[in-house]
Formats: structure tokens, C-alpha cells, sequence
């Protein structure tokens, strides 16, 4: 299950639709309601990458925006490029979990988004209606939090969504309480990780070419 699950999320991070050629593949979506992740094992997932997630110059290179931004809600869990498995106890079917975020963008880095948005993060709630859930999330990688602040670098779908994905993907801000009632782009220079972006962008690296978009949420 793990496997099936990596190959989809691997796909889906560069807006592929291959895995809709599969006649055991459905196009529909379905939906869960948002969980507390917090009380869930975790599954670690093996990603293969076309670039080094660890290279922060590469990593900005080949998404397409690049920003701060404070987590105000989180939407449930939905499924994608469902397949159905052969098990033990039957067929069950599995999808690519994605959580839905609305995030309040602080500061455009890369790109220039409007003031609210929603983000799909690849990772989430495992589909399982027999009370077997868990967390799919890459190695390396976390699911963010509501009313915490992250650097978000994101992927602009096809129909205008905007996909994050992978190890790295949103790396979380050490924001006092008193900072994050007033955070402005002044506020945020004086932060070593937010200098650490803002100098990739300026050198990043395109080390692989993507077929790219432009998201909804252009200003």
C-alpha cells in the first residue's frame, strides 16, 4: 500500500495524470473530515526525486512560488487517483491522501499570491473506513499546523490549485507571540531562515525543466 501510495504522490507533485490511463484507476475524489493527526501513527513514505530536496537553491528552482505564510485552517483530507486493492479482508480502495490548507500569504519570496489562498499538501489521513487510519507523509517531511507560520514552496497545478509537496516543502518559522500578532516583511528579514530563501531565490538553480503554470491566486 505504501508503495502504490509513494508512486501517486511522486506523479502528482508534477501535475502527471498518467496513472488515469489505468482502467482500475477512478477519477473521482472523495472526502474525509478534517482529523486530529496529532493521536495517529505515522507512515513514512520513500520518495524518489528529480532534484535534491536538501539543495535549497534547487529545491526554490523548481517550484513556482515561494512564501511565508500562516496556516488558518485545516480542511479535512481528500483522495485522489483511487485504485482498488486486493486485501485480506477483500477489494479496498486507495487513494493519494491530499490535506487542504487556507493559508493567510505574509510575504511572496517567489511569485506573487494574494492575500488568502488554499494549498493541497500532499500527505494526510490514510483511507480506511475500518478505524485503521494513520498519517502518509513523506520522510523528512511534516504536515503543517493550524496558527503556525511556515515557508511554503508550492507547485501551480493545471486548473490553478497550488500543490506542496516533499521533504521540505513547508519548513516551519520560529515566530515569538509577539511577532506573529505583526508580522511584516521588515520583521521577517531579521529571521536566518527567511534570509536562507530569500538568497535562494536570488541564486536559484533550475536544474530540471517542467512543463509550468500559473495559479488562480496570482495577484
Amino acid at each position: 500500500m505504501t508503495i502504490v501510495v509513494a508512486a501517486l504522490i511522486v506523479g502528482a507533485a508534477f501535475g502527471f495524470n498518467f496513472f488515469n490511463k489505468d482502467t482500475n484507476v477512478k477519477n473521482a475524489v472523495s472526502e474525509v473530515e478534517n482529523v486530529d493527526t496529532s493521536k495517529l501513527p505515522i507512515f513514512p513514505i520513500r520518495g524518489s526525486f528529480v532534484y535534491d530536496v536538501n539543495n535549497i537553491n534547487e529545491a526554490v528552482g523548481i517550484v513556482d512560488y515561494v512564501f511565508v505564510g500562516k496556516v488558518v485552517r485545516n480542511d479535512g483530507t481528500i483522495y485522489k487517483g483511487i485504485i482498488t486493492m486486493e486485501s485480506e479482508n477483500g477489494p479496498k480502495e486507495v487513494g493519494t491522501p491530499y490535506t487542504k490548507y487556507a493559508i493567510q500569504v505574509i510575504d511572496n519570496i517567489k511569485g506573487a499570491l494574494i492575500d488568502t489562498i488554499e494549498v493541497l499538501k500532499h500527505g494526510g489521513v490514510s483511507q480506511d473506513n475500518k478505524g485503521n487510519k494513520g498519517v502518509f507523509i513523506f520522510e523528512d517531511d511534516l504536515l503543517p499546523e493550524v496558527d503556525k507560520f511556515y515557508i511554503f514552496l508550492g507547485y501551480a497545478q493545471k486548473d490553478g490549485s497550488i500543490i506542496i509537496s516533499g521533504p521540505n516543502s513547508n519548513v516551519p518559522l520560529n515566530v515569538s507571540d509577539k511577532q506573529s500578532n505583526n508580522l511584516t516583511k521588515q520583521s521577517l528579514s531579521s529571521l536566518s531562515v527567511y534570509q536562507q530563501y530569500q538568497e535562494a531565490f536570488e541564486n536559484q538553480i533550475i536544474s530540471v525543466q517542467r512543463e509550468r503554470f500559473t495559479s488562480k491566486y496570482e495577484k
